[in-house]
């Protein structure tokens, strides 16, 4: 089953996002990473369908076939698109699973609304606390990255995007392997057909600043599936205190927990690293594995075993 929710309204035109609800039992949704849409996804709903879960995707504002608007491309407005799907399917006892800027999403929206609705929340190649090379934030990326990316939009969208899933996929590694031509190609025409104004806004969201993001007070356990040891961080600590995630760990999941009801996943951290990696169209540092920032597309049992992990 697919509709629409209406989020908003820009003059004369309602904004609408596209979901798809799928199946019965315990709820998940999903959310998709730029610049995709929630078809992205299509490996893991079947699996989790296969496992007994009701499946909800929906596309962000401004990507697939949800509206698009030249306002909201903002986390607060992302988080509130996020909140009525939720309050209009009325859904309670809910995995929010994000991958990369979908982890956004799910860390605001947290943030702003508390876990009522939640179970658990998955963090999949996460965008990080903050991307910005600052005094306090010394292993953060360059601003003049992001000033890049946005100036090579401007110039040429189409060819950024495939730029983009080129070094996204490290397909000179991947291609023809894991991932094959045909599937770059569509996430090439589902990119291209997002709105303009929204996959240049977006690039902005990626820098928010996460630090203060999480509910006051709350705790952070840590816990490596190799030997099962949970490690308290501490009871309302920023997330830049949060230890580092291994980038290239698609094999070593760590989870944290928010409180006892939303629970986090990381696998290969999309941050610092990944932004390097795509800047200088390399590995990550002391990877010598294919980066498997683009979980979601692959239909690898290393995905569902993640999904797996948290349901």
């Amino acid at each position: 089953m697919s509709s629409y929710v209406k989020v908003g309204q820009e003059n004369s035109t309602p904004i609408e996002v596209y979901y798809e609800d799928h199946g019965s039992g315990s709820p998940v949704i999903l959310i998709h990473g730029w610049p995709l849409s929630g078809a992205s996804w299509e490996k893991q709903t079947a699996a989790l369908l296969a496992a007994g879960h009701r499946v909800i995707t929906y596309d962000r504002r401004g990507f697939g076939r949800s509206s698009k608007p030249t306002v909201g491309y903002n986390y607060d407005t992302f988080a509130a698109d996020l909140d009525a799907v939720l309050s209009t399917l009325n859904l309670t006892d809910v995995a929010l699973v994000g991958f990369s800027m979908g982890t956004g999403e799910v860390t605001r929206y947290i943030g702003k609304y508390g876990t009522k609705r939640v179970r658990k929340a998955v963090l999949i190649g996460t965008l990080g606390p903050y991307l910005v090379k600052t005094p306090d934030n010394p292993e953060g990326v360059d601003r003049s990255v992001f000033e890049g990316v946005k100036g090579g939009i401007k110039a040429d969208r189409p060819a950024l995007l495939m730029d983009f899933l080129h070094n996204f996929y490290n397909y000179d590694v991947t291609g023809g392997k894991l991932v094959s031509e045909r599937v770059l190609e569509e996430n090439w025409n589902v990119a291209v057909g997002a709105s303009a104004t929204g996959t240049l806004a977006c690039v902005d969201t990626w820098i928010e600043d996460f630090r203060q993001s999480h509910p006051a007070g709350r705790s952070y356990i840590q816990k490596t599936s190799e030997d099962d040891q949970e490690r308290q961080v501490g009871g309302g600590q920023r997330w830049s205190s949060w230890p580092a995630m291994d980038p290239c760990g698609a094999d070593q999941l760590r989870a944290g927990e928010v409180s006892s009801v939303a629970r986090a996943l990381t696998t290969c951290g999309l941050s610092a690293a990944f932004a390097r990696r795509w800047h200088a169209h390399s590995h990550s540092p002391g990877c010598s594995a294919p980066a498997f920032d683009t979980l979601p597309a692959l239909a690898s049992s290393r995905a569902a075993a993640a999904l797996h992990v948290c349901m």
